[in-house]
Protein backbone atom coordinates (compact mmCIF):
# COMPACT_ATOMS: atom_id res chain seq x y z
CA UNK A 1 0.00 0.00 0.00
CA UNK A 2 2.60 2.04 0.96
CA UNK A 3 4.38 1.64 -2.91
CA UNK A 4 1.48 2.25 -4.52
CA UNK A 5 1.12 5.94 -2.51
CA UNK A 6 5.26 6.54 -3.17
CA UNK A 7 4.28 5.84 -6.87
CA UNK A 8 1.36 8.20 -6.85
CA UNK A 9 3.37 10.90 -5.48
CA UNK A 10 6.05 10.56 -8.15
CA UNK A 11 3.55 10.91 -10.80
CA UNK A 12 1.93 13.94 -9.33
CA UNK A 13 5.45 15.65 -9.29
CA UNK A 14 5.82 14.16 -12.91
CA UNK A 15 2.94 16.19 -14.08
CA UNK A 16 3.28 19.12 -12.69
CA UNK A 17 6.92 19.09 -13.85
CA UNK A 18 5.33 18.69 -17.80
CA UNK A 19 2.32 21.37 -17.05
CA UNK A 20 5.39 23.97 -16.24
CA UNK A 21 7.33 22.92 -18.42
CA UNK A 22 4.22 23.33 -21.19
CA UNK A 23 2.82 26.67 -19.44
CA UNK A 24 6.02 29.11 -19.37
CA UNK A 25 7.16 29.23 -22.75
CA UNK A 26 3.00 30.11 -24.05
CA UNK A 27 3.44 32.60 -21.10
CA UNK A 28 6.35 33.95 -22.76
CA UNK A 29 4.94 34.25 -25.85
CA UNK A 30 2.01 35.91 -24.46
CA UNK A 31 4.02 38.40 -23.59
CA UNK A 32 6.46 38.93 -26.71
CA UNK A 33 3.18 39.30 -28.35
CA UNK A 34 1.94 41.62 -26.35
CA UNK A 35 4.86 43.79 -26.80
CA UNK A 36 4.34 43.42 -30.88
CA UNK A 37 0.47 44.55 -30.33
CA UNK A 38 2.30 48.46 -29.78
CA UNK A 39 3.91 48.35 -33.10
CA UNK A 40 2.12 46.36 -35.96
CA UNK A 41 2.64 46.63 -39.54
CA UNK A 42 -0.25 48.45 -40.97
CA UNK A 43 -1.20 47.66 -44.61
CA UNK A 44 -3.78 50.64 -46.06
CA UNK A 45 -6.76 49.53 -48.77
CA UNK A 46 -8.45 52.19 -50.93
CA UNK A 47 -12.32 51.85 -50.55
CA UNK A 48 -13.52 53.44 -54.10
CA UNK A 49 -15.74 52.24 -56.89
CA UNK A 50 -18.50 51.10 -54.33
CA UNK A 51 -16.79 48.32 -53.41
CA UNK A 52 -15.44 47.83 -49.80
CA UNK A 53 -12.40 46.25 -48.30
CA UNK A 54 -13.84 45.81 -45.20
CA UNK A 55 -13.72 41.98 -43.33
CA UNK A 56 -11.27 40.64 -45.79
CA UNK A 57 -8.66 38.17 -45.03
CA UNK A 58 -5.17 36.27 -46.95
CA UNK A 59 -3.45 33.74 -46.51
CA UNK A 60 0.64 34.97 -46.14
CA UNK A 61 3.88 32.60 -46.47
CA UNK A 62 7.34 33.33 -45.51
CA UNK A 63 9.44 33.60 -47.95
CA UNK A 64 12.89 33.81 -46.28
CA UNK A 65 15.26 36.83 -45.29
CA UNK A 66 16.67 37.29 -48.57
CA UNK A 67 15.69 35.46 -51.44
CA UNK A 68 17.71 35.01 -54.55
CA UNK A 69 15.12 35.27 -56.75
CA UNK A 70 13.66 38.65 -55.37
CA UNK A 71 17.19 40.78 -56.75
CA UNK A 72 15.13 44.12 -58.18
CA UNK A 73 11.73 45.92 -57.96
CA UNK A 74 10.52 44.23 -61.20
CA UNK A 75 11.53 40.70 -60.21
CA UNK A 76 9.22 41.25 -56.99
CA UNK A 77 6.47 42.35 -59.07
CA UNK A 78 6.51 39.35 -61.70
CA UNK A 79 6.75 37.00 -59.27
CA UNK A 80 4.04 38.24 -57.10
CA UNK A 81 2.00 38.28 -60.29
CA UNK A 82 3.10 34.82 -60.97
CA UNK A 83 1.82 33.12 -57.59
CA UNK A 84 -1.30 35.02 -58.09
CA UNK A 85 -1.85 32.02 -60.60
CA UNK A 86 -1.23 29.36 -58.21
CA UNK A 87 -3.74 27.81 -55.57
CA UNK A 88 -3.53 27.31 -52.27
CA UNK A 89 -1.36 23.95 -52.15
CA UNK A 90 0.53 24.67 -54.79
CA UNK A 91 2.32 27.41 -52.80
CA UNK A 92 2.10 25.34 -49.22
CA UNK A 93 4.35 22.99 -50.79
CA UNK A 94 6.81 25.67 -52.03
CA UNK A 95 7.13 27.55 -49.27
CA UNK A 96 5.07 25.63 -46.11
CA UNK A 97 1.76 25.69 -44.57
CA UNK A 98 0.25 29.19 -45.17
CA UNK A 99 -1.10 31.38 -41.70
CA UNK A 100 -4.30 33.17 -41.70
CA UNK A 101 -3.93 37.07 -41.16
CA UNK A 102 -6.66 38.83 -39.29
CA UNK A 103 -9.73 40.85 -41.27
CA UNK A 104 -9.43 44.27 -43.03
CA UNK A 105 -11.17 46.76 -40.48
CA UNK A 106 -12.92 49.89 -42.22
CA UNK A 107 -11.12 53.06 -41.00
CA UNK A 108 -12.82 55.30 -42.80
CA UNK A 109 -15.12 55.77 -45.94
CA UNK A 110 -12.45 55.84 -48.18
CA UNK A 111 -9.97 53.76 -46.38
CA UNK A 112 -9.73 49.82 -45.25
CA UNK A 113 -6.64 48.31 -42.93
CA UNK A 114 -5.24 45.52 -42.11
CA UNK A 115 -2.86 45.12 -39.20
CA UNK A 116 -0.25 42.65 -38.65
CA UNK A 117 1.92 41.16 -35.38
CA UNK A 118 4.39 39.31 -35.10
CA UNK A 119 6.19 39.25 -38.24
CA UNK A 120 9.92 38.36 -38.13
CA UNK A 121 11.89 40.54 -40.66
CA UNK A 122 11.89 39.15 -44.44
CA UNK A 123 10.05 38.66 -46.86
CA UNK A 124 6.24 37.46 -47.11
CA UNK A 125 3.45 36.64 -49.86
CA UNK A 126 0.00 37.56 -49.39
CA UNK A 127 -3.06 36.36 -51.06
CA UNK A 128 -6.89 36.55 -51.04
CA UNK A 129 -8.56 33.25 -49.19
CA UNK A 130 -11.38 31.72 -50.81
CA UNK A 131 -13.59 33.35 -48.72
CA UNK A 132 -12.91 37.26 -49.35
CA UNK A 133 -12.40 36.21 -53.55
CA UNK A 134 -15.94 35.50 -53.13
CA UNK A 135 -17.17 38.31 -51.24
CA UNK A 136 -15.51 40.97 -53.75
CA UNK A 137 -17.61 41.10 -56.87
CA UNK A 138 -16.34 44.08 -59.14
CA UNK A 139 -12.78 44.48 -57.96
CA UNK A 140 -9.79 42.18 -56.72
CA UNK A 141 -6.65 42.48 -54.00
CA UNK A 142 -3.74 40.73 -56.31
CA UNK A 143 -1.29 38.37 -54.75
CA UNK A 144 1.48 41.00 -53.25
CA UNK A 145 4.81 40.51 -51.55
CA UNK A 146 5.26 42.42 -48.36
CA UNK A 147 8.90 43.31 -47.30
CA UNK A 148 9.08 43.73 -43.41
CA UNK A 149 12.70 45.69 -42.13
CA UNK A 150 11.13 47.19 -38.95
CA UNK A 151 12.58 50.62 -40.68
CA UNK A 152 10.33 51.08 -43.81
CA UNK A 153 7.99 48.06 -44.76
CA UNK A 154 7.97 47.40 -48.42
CA UNK A 155 5.20 46.70 -50.86
CA UNK A 156 4.96 45.01 -54.37
CA UNK A 157 3.21 45.97 -56.21
CA UNK A 158 1.78 48.99 -54.43
CA UNK A 159 -1.91 48.44 -52.81
CA UNK A 160 -2.36 50.97 -50.44
CA UNK A 161 -4.09 54.54 -50.87
CA UNK A 162 -1.86 57.24 -52.57
CA UNK A 163 0.21 58.36 -49.26
CA UNK A 164 3.80 59.29 -48.09
CA UNK A 165 5.63 58.84 -45.46
CA UNK A 166 8.70 59.62 -43.07
CA UNK A 167 11.33 58.29 -41.05
CA UNK A 168 12.72 60.69 -38.00
CA UNK A 169 15.80 59.10 -36.73
CA UNK A 170 19.06 59.69 -34.62
CA UNK A 171 21.47 61.41 -36.99
CA UNK A 172 24.77 59.23 -35.64
CA UNK A 173 22.51 56.38 -34.70
CA UNK A 174 19.83 55.25 -37.56
CA UNK A 175 18.17 53.28 -35.47
CA UNK A 176 17.18 54.68 -32.90
CA UNK A 177 13.37 56.43 -34.05
CA UNK A 178 12.55 59.78 -32.43
CA UNK A 179 9.05 59.52 -31.32
CA UNK A 180 7.21 62.97 -30.53
CA UNK A 181 8.85 65.06 -33.33
CA UNK A 182 6.20 67.86 -34.66
CA UNK A 183 5.84 69.17 -38.14
CA UNK A 184 3.64 70.37 -40.78
CA UNK A 185 3.17 69.24 -44.49
CA UNK A 186 2.55 71.48 -47.38
CA UNK A 187 2.18 71.08 -51.59
CA UNK A 188 5.23 72.18 -53.64
CA UNK A 189 4.90 75.88 -54.05
CA UNK A 190 2.59 76.25 -51.12
CA UNK A 191 3.56 78.11 -47.42
CA UNK A 192 0.34 76.98 -46.14
CA UNK A 193 0.18 73.79 -44.40
CA UNK A 194 -2.33 71.25 -45.14
CA UNK A 195 -5.12 70.21 -43.08
CA UNK A 196 -5.04 66.56 -41.47
CA UNK A 197 -7.38 63.81 -39.75
CA UNK A 198 -5.40 61.21 -37.34
CA UNK A 199 -7.46 57.56 -37.80
CA UNK A 200 -7.45 55.66 -34.88
CA UNK A 201 -4.95 53.37 -36.90
CA UNK A 202 -2.35 56.32 -35.81
CA UNK A 203 -2.51 57.09 -39.73
CA UNK A 204 -3.20 60.48 -41.27
CA UNK A 205 -5.45 61.86 -44.22
CA UNK A 206 -5.46 64.87 -45.72
CA UNK A 207 -8.79 66.58 -45.10
CA UNK A 208 -10.51 67.11 -48.43
CA UNK A 209 -14.26 67.60 -46.67
CA UNK A 210 -12.52 70.33 -44.30
CA UNK A 211 -13.84 68.89 -41.08
CA UNK A 212 -13.58 70.44 -37.55
CA UNK A 213 -11.56 68.05 -35.86
CA UNK A 214 -8.69 68.35 -38.21
CA UNK A 215 -5.28 69.64 -37.72
CA UNK A 216 -2.12 71.42 -39.17
CA UNK A 217 0.50 69.16 -37.14
CA UNK A 218 1.90 65.53 -37.46
CA UNK A 219 3.20 63.34 -34.63
CA UNK A 220 5.64 61.35 -34.83
CA UNK A 221 5.20 57.45 -33.62
CA UNK A 222 7.03 55.42 -31.17
CA UNK A 223 8.57 54.26 -34.53
CA UNK A 224 9.65 57.39 -35.51
CA UNK A 225 7.31 57.02 -38.55
CA UNK A 226 4.11 59.12 -39.83
CA UNK A 227 2.17 57.70 -43.26
CA UNK A 228 -0.44 60.06 -44.39
CA UNK A 229 -2.58 58.79 -47.56
CA UNK A 230 -5.06 60.70 -49.95
CA UNK A 231 -2.58 62.61 -51.30
CA UNK A 232 -2.59 63.94 -54.96
CA UNK A 233 -0.79 61.15 -57.26
CA UNK A 234 0.12 64.34 -59.44
CA UNK A 235 1.86 66.28 -56.92
CA UNK A 236 4.73 66.61 -54.85
CA UNK A 237 4.80 67.46 -51.07
CA UNK A 238 7.08 68.90 -48.01
CA UNK A 239 7.61 68.46 -44.53
CA UNK A 240 8.75 71.17 -42.04
CA UNK A 241 9.50 69.92 -38.59
CA UNK A 242 8.29 72.55 -35.83
CA UNK A 243 8.92 70.82 -32.49
CA UNK A 244 11.94 68.94 -31.99
CA UNK A 245 12.05 65.79 -29.60
CA UNK A 246 13.53 66.84 -26.42
CA UNK A 247 17.60 66.87 -26.14
CA UNK A 248 17.68 67.45 -30.46
CA UNK A 249 18.01 70.36 -32.00
CA UNK A 250 15.30 71.88 -34.56
CA UNK A 251 15.96 71.09 -37.76
CA UNK A 252 14.44 74.48 -39.56
CA UNK A 253 14.90 74.13 -43.04
CA UNK A 254 12.30 72.18 -45.67
CA UNK A 255 12.96 68.47 -46.39
CA UNK A 256 13.42 67.53 -49.89
CA UNK A 257 10.20 66.86 -51.97
CA UNK A 258 8.42 63.61 -52.02
CA UNK A 259 5.65 62.45 -54.29
CA UNK A 260 3.14 59.42 -53.53
CA UNK A 261 4.47 55.99 -52.73
CA UNK A 262 7.94 57.56 -51.31
CA UNK A 263 9.36 57.42 -47.80
CA UNK A 264 11.07 59.94 -46.57
CA UNK A 265 14.31 59.96 -43.62
CA UNK A 266 14.91 62.79 -41.77
CA UNK A 267 17.62 63.13 -39.00
CA UNK A 268 17.99 65.02 -36.38
CA UNK A 269 21.40 66.18 -34.05
CA UNK A 270 21.41 65.40 -30.40
CA UNK A 271 21.60 68.85 -28.31
CA UNK A 272 25.53 69.22 -27.42
CA UNK A 273 26.36 69.60 -23.94
CA UNK A 274 26.19 72.36 -21.97
CA UNK A 275 29.39 73.69 -21.34
CA UNK A 276 32.81 74.30 -23.84
CA UNK A 277 36.65 74.69 -24.19
CA UNK A 278 39.78 75.99 -22.54
CA UNK A 279 42.58 76.90 -24.57
CA UNK A 280 46.32 77.33 -23.03
CA UNK A 281 49.97 77.96 -24.70
CA UNK A 282 53.21 77.49 -22.93
CA UNK A 283 55.59 79.94 -23.28
CA UNK A 284 58.86 81.15 -21.85
CA UNK A 285 58.88 83.31 -19.43
CA UNK A 286 61.15 86.17 -21.19
CA UNK A 287 60.48 85.35 -24.43
CA UNK A 288 56.77 84.71 -25.17
CA UNK A 289 57.22 83.78 -29.03
CA UNK A 290 59.24 80.70 -27.50
CA UNK A 291 56.74 78.09 -27.01
CA UNK A 292 57.46 75.10 -24.86
CA UNK A 293 56.39 71.37 -25.39
CA UNK A 294 55.93 68.83 -23.04
CA UNK A 295 54.64 70.07 -19.75
CA UNK A 296 51.93 68.41 -18.12
CA UNK A 297 48.96 69.21 -15.79
CA UNK A 298 46.55 67.64 -14.07
CA UNK A 299 42.86 68.81 -14.08
CA UNK A 300 40.64 69.66 -11.11
CA UNK A 301 37.40 70.44 -10.78
CA UNK A 302 35.52 72.42 -8.25
CA UNK A 303 32.74 71.11 -5.90
CA UNK A 304 30.07 74.04 -6.01
CA UNK A 305 29.15 72.92 -2.71
CA UNK A 306 32.25 72.74 -0.69
CA UNK A 307 34.53 74.98 -2.79
CA UNK A 308 36.90 72.05 -3.04
CA UNK A 309 39.19 70.80 -6.12
CA UNK A 310 38.91 67.67 -6.70
CA UNK A 311 41.29 65.44 -9.80
CA UNK A 312 38.60 65.22 -12.85
CA UNK A 313 38.94 61.53 -14.39
CA UNK A 314 39.73 60.88 -17.93
CA UNK A 315 35.93 59.34 -19.05
CA UNK A 316 37.44 57.83 -22.30
CA UNK A 317 40.18 56.02 -20.52
CA UNK A 318 39.33 51.85 -19.63
CA UNK A 319 40.98 52.41 -16.48
CA UNK A 320 39.10 55.90 -15.65
CA UNK A 321 42.74 57.59 -14.97
CA UNK A 322 43.39 61.09 -14.13
CA UNK A 323 42.55 63.36 -16.66
CA UNK A 324 46.11 65.20 -17.87
CA UNK A 325 46.87 67.83 -20.54
CA UNK A 326 49.80 67.78 -22.41
CA UNK A 327 51.99 70.41 -24.63
CA UNK A 328 52.13 70.06 -28.06
CA UNK A 329 55.03 70.68 -30.35
CA UNK A 330 53.90 73.80 -30.37
CA UNK A 331 52.94 74.72 -27.03
CA UNK A 332 49.31 74.58 -27.23
CA UNK A 333 46.51 72.42 -25.64
CA UNK A 334 43.08 72.54 -24.83
CA UNK A 335 40.53 70.83 -22.88
CA UNK A 336 37.65 68.75 -23.89
CA UNK A 337 34.07 70.39 -23.53
CA UNK A 338 33.65 70.85 -20.22
CA UNK A 339 30.11 71.23 -18.19
CA UNK A 340 29.47 74.88 -16.76
CA UNK A 341 32.07 75.71 -13.64
CA UNK A 342 35.09 76.62 -11.89
CA UNK A 343 38.36 74.33 -13.22
CA UNK A 344 42.08 74.55 -12.51
CA UNK A 345 45.76 73.05 -13.87
CA UNK A 346 48.40 72.15 -11.39
CA UNK A 347 51.52 71.46 -13.55
CA UNK A 348 53.39 68.18 -12.44
CA UNK A 349 55.87 68.04 -14.95
CA UNK A 350 57.98 70.72 -16.63
CA UNK A 351 59.26 71.21 -20.14
CA UNK A 352 62.86 70.04 -20.41
CA UNK A 353 65.07 72.71 -18.75
CA UNK A 354 62.38 74.58 -16.89
CA UNK A 355 61.35 74.90 -13.68
CA UNK A 356 58.14 73.60 -12.75
CA UNK A 357 55.45 76.12 -11.93
CA UNK A 358 53.96 75.60 -8.34
CA UNK A 359 51.10 78.00 -9.06
CA UNK A 360 47.62 77.06 -10.24
CA UNK A 361 45.63 78.42 -13.41
CA UNK A 362 42.41 78.85 -12.48
CA UNK A 363 39.97 78.97 -15.16
CA UNK A 364 35.72 78.90 -15.69
CA UNK A 365 33.73 77.48 -18.41
CA UNK A 366 30.21 79.61 -18.74
CA UNK A 367 27.96 80.37 -20.96
CA UNK A 368 30.45 82.43 -23.32
CA UNK A 369 32.63 78.94 -23.84
CA UNK A 370 29.07 77.83 -25.05
CA UNK A 371 28.46 79.62 -27.60
CA UNK A 372 31.67 78.31 -29.71
CA UNK A 373 33.96 80.90 -28.64
CA UNK A 374 37.16 79.36 -26.87
CA UNK A 375 39.47 81.37 -24.49
CA UNK A 376 43.09 81.23 -24.79
CA UNK A 377 45.38 81.95 -21.80
CA UNK A 378 49.04 81.82 -22.08
CA UNK A 379 51.33 80.07 -19.18
CA UNK A 380 54.83 80.86 -18.38
CA UNK A 381 57.52 78.82 -17.46
CA UNK A 382 61.11 79.94 -16.20
CA UNK A 383 64.23 78.51 -17.25
CA UNK A 384 66.82 76.67 -14.67
CA UNK A 385 69.72 79.00 -14.27
CA UNK A 386 72.92 77.91 -15.12
CA UNK A 387 75.25 76.81 -12.38
CA UNK A 388 78.49 78.33 -11.71
CA UNK A 389 80.68 74.88 -10.64
CA UNK A 390 78.96 72.39 -12.14
CA UNK A 391 77.97 69.96 -9.66
CA UNK A 392 80.04 66.59 -9.60
CA UNK A 393 78.40 63.43 -9.95
CA UNK A 394 79.48 60.77 -7.49
CA UNK A 395 80.05 57.62 -9.62
CA UNK A 396 77.88 54.57 -9.21
CA UNK A 397 80.03 52.47 -7.48
CA UNK A 398 82.85 53.99 -5.41
CA UNK A 399 86.03 51.77 -4.54
CA UNK A 400 86.19 50.92 -0.94
CA UNK A 401 88.38 53.21 0.86
CA UNK A 402 92.24 51.46 1.30
CA UNK A 403 92.79 51.21 5.31
CA UNK A 404 96.28 52.02 6.37
CA UNK A 405 97.48 50.46 9.55
CA UNK A 406 99.95 52.84 11.64
CA UNK A 407 102.98 50.41 12.40
CA UNK A 408 103.48 49.94 16.06
CA UNK A 409 105.94 51.97 18.08
CA UNK A 410 108.93 50.46 19.49
CA UNK A 411 110.55 53.19 21.26
CA UNK A 412 110.37 52.87 25.01
CA UNK A 413 109.76 49.13 25.16
CA UNK A 414 112.42 48.55 27.45
CA UNK A 415 111.59 50.68 30.60
CA UNK A 416 108.00 49.33 30.57
CA UNK A 417 109.08 46.10 31.03
CA UNK A 418 111.56 47.03 33.86
CA UNK A 419 108.43 49.10 35.46
CA UNK A 420 106.88 45.73 35.34
CA UNK A 421 109.65 44.02 37.06
CA UNK A 422 109.93 46.05 39.81
CA UNK A 423 106.62 46.06 40.26
CA UNK A 424 105.71 42.55 40.55
CA UNK A 425 108.93 42.90 43.06
CA UNK A 426 107.08 45.54 45.79
CA UNK A 427 104.26 43.09 45.68
CA UNK A 428 106.15 40.05 46.34
CA UNK A 429 108.65 42.02 49.12
CA UNK A 430 105.08 43.67 50.55
CA UNK A 431 103.18 39.99 50.93
CA UNK A 432 106.35 38.79 52.94
CA UNK A 433 106.37 41.32 55.28
CA UNK A 434 102.78 41.09 56.01
CA UNK A 435 102.97 37.44 56.59
CA UNK A 436 106.35 37.80 59.59
CA UNK A 437 104.07 40.56 61.29
CA UNK A 438 101.38 38.12 61.39
CA UNK A 439 103.50 35.43 63.07
CA UNK A 440 104.58 37.86 65.68
CA UNK A 441 101.93 38.44 66.88
CA UNK A 442 100.88 35.13 67.32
Amino acid sequence: MKTKEKKNKYLRYLLIFIISIIVAPLTSFAKDEKVEEDNPIVLKFPNKDLTSFDGLSFDYWYMGSEPASLTDIDSKISLASEFDKKSKDELDKKFGKSLKSSQTLKEYYDLSTLKLYGLKDGYYLFKLDDESYDKLKTYTVPAFILKVDRIHDELYPKIAVPGISLNKVDEDDKTIFLEGVVFNLYEEGSDRPLKLIKEASGIYRIDKLNLSESKNELVTGKDGRIDVFGVDESKKYYFKEIKAKDGYQLKEEKSELVSSGKTLTITNKKIPPEGGSFKFVKVDASNHKKRLAGAEFLVLEENPQTGEYIEMKDESSKEYSKYILKSDENGEFMTKVLPNGSYRLKEIKAPLGYQRSLAYIDFDIDDKKSSGKIEVKEIENVKIPPSEKPPTTPPTNPPPKSIVRSPIVKTGDIKIFIFLIAGLAFISFGVSLFKKDKKVNL
